[in-house]
């Protein structure tokens, strides 16, 4: 990509399945998830520094995933919280702790002051705690959780997204 002087990347991964590893450099600055989708063989993406948006509904991988890793570089601004709900091997997010948008709490992607939580890893997990002061669940955050039983919400708590829950058909306590 950057031999060519691209700054975004469009549709041209989409359904490379047998793709592994996605290294995206520093010259792209934007890029729409939607290129990524049904690359179940990804397991590890690394964004670089200049990297400022993340955008895109259709979920990372439409399909069970095997992304184990994927590095957020200090650039990056918050994004749609259930792009990586089919990415069953992640467990967390490794963000770089210079960025002034957002932050990691026990694997969890949140706003830099706390007040919204963005995404969570582990579509496989039971039960998830949100840390307190957080006011916000964030758009399709815990989507297609199927496992997901019981959320712990704090008292902070004044506002849930759109489809923050869609399907999570085990959940049985809020």
């Amino acid at each position: 990509c950057a031999h060519l002087g691209l700054t975004h990347l469009d549709c041209i991964l989409s359904s490379c399945r047998k793709l592994k590893e996605l290294d995206v450099p520093a010259s792209v600055k934007k890029i729409d998830m939607d290129n990524i989708t049904f690359c179940e063989s990804l397991e590890h993406i690394y964004f670089h520094e200049g990297l400022e948006e993340i955008v895109g509904y259709s979920m990372c991988l439409s399909r069970q995933g095997h992304l184990k890793e994927i590095f957020l570089p200090k650039t990056l601004k918050p994004f749609p919280g259930g792009m990586f709900h089919h990415c069953i091997d992640l467990t967390e997010f490794q963000l770089d702790p210079d960025n002034p948008y957002m932050r990691v709490k026990e694997g969890a992607l949140y706003t830099k002051d706390m007040h919204t939580l963005l995404a969570v890893p582990d579509c496989r997990r039971k039960f998830f705690a949100i840390a307190e002061g957080v006011k916000e669940i964030g758009e399709y955050v815990f989507l297609c959780f199927s496992n997901l039983e019981s959320v712990l919400l704090p008292d902070s708590l004044s506002h849930i997204k759109t489809r923050a829950f869609d399907y999570c058909l085990n959940l049985k306590e809020l």
